[in-house]
This record gives structure tokens, sequence and C-alpha cells, in this order.
């Protein structure tokens, strides 16, 4: 009896056709035809007047900036130390001086030098600087960054807030900026308009790729709320929407698949 309301608790009651789709789900391959709509060739086609851009510019002036500029150091401590990362916080939240405090314990100090904010997110990647770098001022310090069996812990030791970019810069910007989100508008119109008609042939296609797939050779990853692009089948054969992989928008559509033995 017990065994009897475990299965029921716990197992799911399938006829053969549902296996058969899920096992295909699985294991099976489809080879998806797509049109590319590449916003870049509709710029053309793109008008931004000179007001557009002057009202643009009057609600951004004060947040277009240049880069701003750190000057870094940090403490590394790993398992042989005498200190706990957390613990080491927290005493540094009052020393406030990371290069003394780490003299003091025994502890590695690197200083990194001035760089510009793209510099300093692209040389401290791995340590994730995307999360803790970005709102830091002069003499803050970061949380613990671990990596493995490692701690960092960064002090800001000197911050140049970006200076205001000069208009004639700032407007070049923003007209640059409003062409290729009109030329992205046109694009997705014309491909979503190519759904909606059901007129979708092309010589491009993917070649037969799983249907657990996350990504589409020569094309890229696929967002994950579009991967219901690799269940696309006789029956549903075009995706309902235009993908946007990488800049470029795709429309999708069922060519044919290659079913499990």
């Amino acid at each position: 009896t017990k065994m009897i309301n475990l299965i029921r608790d716990t197992g799911a009651l399938m006829n053969e056709s549902n296996l058969w789709n899920f096992y295909v789900k699985e294991k099976g391959k489809v080879n998806l035809g797509y049109l590319e709509f590449d916003p870049a060739s509709y710029r053309t086609k793109v008008t931004v007047s000179d007001q557009e851009v002057a009202d643009t510019y009057e609600k951004e002036k004060n947040i277009r900036r240049e880069e701003n500029t750190y000057k870094l150091r940090y403490i590394l401590i790993d398992e042989k130390s005498s200190i706990k990362d957390d613990a080491a916080y927290l005493e540094l939240l009052k020393a406030k001086d990371l290069e003394a405090y780490g003299k003091q314990k025994g502890l590695q100090v690197t200083n990194l030098g001035q760089m510009k904010e793209a510099d300093a997110l692209k040389k401290l990647k791995n340590l994730k600087a995307e999360e803790w770098l970005k709102g830091l001022k002069k003499g803050e310090i970061s949380l613990p960054v671990r990596v493995d069996t490692k701690s960092y812990i960064f002090q800001v030791v000197d911050f140049e807030e970006g200076k205001l970019l000069d208009k004639t810069v700032a407007m070049k910007e923003i007209k640059d900026r409003l062409i290729n989100e009109k030329a992205r508008g046109f694009a997705k119109n014309a491909a979503q308009d190519l759904i909606e008609k059901k007129n979708v042939d092309s010589k491009k296609e993917t070649g037969f790729i799983p249907r657990t797939t996350q990504a589409i050779p020569k094309i890229g990853q696929v967002p994950k709320d579009d991967l219901g692009v690799l269940t696309l089948s006789k029956e549903s054969p075009i995706y309902n929407k235009p993908v946007e992989i990488d800049g470029t928008l795709y429309v999708f559509y069922f060519k044919n698949e290659q079913v499990p033995s």
C-alpha cells in the first residue's frame, strides 16, 4: 500500500504519444530556415531631426559624461592568512587605510594605479568588478570578492568623476543612438510583417542542430525567452516573433527534422 501511494503521489501517467514527443525533444534534431534583418541596413531609411537630438540632449546633458577614473589597491586573503575576509572587512571599515592594515596583518597589498573605468572593468573582469566598482567613492572599501579559495578586498584610493561631455560630442552620440534605435524598429517591423504574412523562404538554414541546444552555429546564443524556436515542427512551422541575437533580428521557420531511432 505504501509503495502504491508513493507511485500515485510522485509518478506521472503518460501514454506512448507523450513519451515519444518527450523523446524526440530530447534526442531529435531540427533544421531551421532563417531570414536575417540587420538594423544597420535600415539606417538609410531613418530620419532624425535636429530638434529631436536637441530635446534628447537637454534631458540627458547632466548624465552624459566621460569615463570615471579610479585609483585602486587591494589586499589578498587566502587559507594561509591569519584572518578571515569578513572580519578583515569589518576592521577595514573602521581603519579606513587598507595599505596600513595589510602591513599590520602581514597581508599582500597590491596597488593597481590609476585606470579609466572601462579599463578597470576589463582588467578585473575575473574579480567581478562590474558588481562592486561602480558607486564606490574615494576611501571606500569593497565587500570581499571571493574567487575559489582566495578573497580580495579593494579600496578606492582616489576617484575622479568623468567630466561632462562636450556638447558637440554628446549631440553626435545622441544622434547616432537615435538612428540605431529607429533602424532597429524598422528591421523588427519588417521581420514581424513577414511572420504575419507567413511569407518565409530562404536559402539560409542552420543545418541539423539538437533540439536541446542553446546556441546556433554561426549565429550565436539563443535568448532564454526564445528557446521555443527549437520546438518548431510541421504543425507549428514559423516562430511567432523575431529573435534578436547579437544585434541582428532573425525570423526562424521549420524546414525538416531528424527523428531519433
